[in-house]
């Protein structure tokens, strides 16, 4: 089964009003004809603009969901909807659970190896640190054996450079629309 790895807007665009990959993203996250996998970065990527868009009242859902969320704490309603995002597009997180030392000229840093991954991608990228995680993860499944076959994003940004960081990851970048077209989701 092909596996594609899936930024954190893939997983809100079905769910953020007009956003112009909603139809393809909930077709992405909908299918059984591929595996989804993401970073634990998604999973606080997801708590952070859930929690943000709550905050602005532009993240509300149907009564009846609404209801049952008032019954939880701010953290319990950013957690249910966050674990809710993944399952409902049964999407595995995977990674972020190797730590390792490095030391360069007399510094030493001991952190996750997809932080050292992503200030290694970060001087050829050019991009925003959260980016270069998502792309150090890629980075890192592929070399650990898991044949990703694309980083999907809804980022304009990543996107424009999809070719520029294939380079970096050696896996395509592709848009949701892009993907639904070539799999035939």
């Amino acid at each position: 089964m092909k596996e594609i790895y899936l930024d954190t807007n893939v997983l809100l665009s079905p769910f953020h009003a007009g956003d112009p990959f909603a139809a393809q993203c909930l077709q992405i996250l909908r299918t059984k004809r591929i595996a989804k996998v993401t970073s634990p970065l998604t999973f606080v990527e997801l708590c952070a603009v859930i929690s943000k868009l709550r905050h602005e009242g532009v993240l509300v859902l149907e009564r009846q969901i609404e209801d049952r969320l008032s019954k939880l704490k701010p953290s319990g309603q950013v957690y249910a909807l966050a674990t809710f995002f993944l399952s409902f597009g049964s999407v595995k997180i995977a990674g972020m659970d190797t730590v390792v030392e490095t030391s360069f000229d007399g510094f030493s840093v001991t952190t996750l190896l997809e932080f050292m991954e992503a200030c290694s991608v970060a001087p050829s990228t050019l991009l925003r640190s959260l980016d270069n995680i998502h792309l150090a993860a890629v980075n890192i499944m592929v070399r650990q054996g898991r044949t990703i076959e694309s980083f999907v994003t809804c980022d304009r940004g990543i996107l424009e450079r999809g070719e520029e960081l294939k380079k970096v990851i050696d896996v395509p970048v592709v848009s949701p629309a892009g993907l639904v077209e070539s799999l035939h989701v």
